[in-house]
């Protein structure tokens, strides 16, 4: 019937010469492997960003503490004022 919304695909299917049904299921499994492609690609780019995310947000912690430690060894220097503080000097070549 002309009226079914569905009409013009199954003619044309149904007068395209040498059409199968196996090219159209070929043309959908490929698809949907693309798409599932897409959505692992999308995935692993995520992991990496997570991955780095974490690394760099764990050696953040890592310096703040080593310069917390720093900090605390100066302080403790300045405190002990009984030694004699010397500044180094080194000749530059020109």
């Amino acid at each position: 019937k002309k009226r079914d919304y569905y009409s013009q695909d199954i003619w044309n299917m149904k007068y395209l010469r040498k059409f199968k049904w196996h090219h159209l299921t070929e043309r959908i499994a490929f698809e949907s492997n693309i798409k599932q492609q897409k959505v692992r690609n999308n995935m692993a780019e995520a992991k990496r960003e997570t991955k780095f995310f974490i690394e760099k947000a764990n050696q953040s912690k890592a310096l703040a503490a080593m310069r917390q430690k720093r900090k605390g060894r100066t302080s403790k220097n300045k405190n002990n004022d009984n030694r004699p503080q010397f500044k180094r000097m080194f000749k530059q070549r020109d």
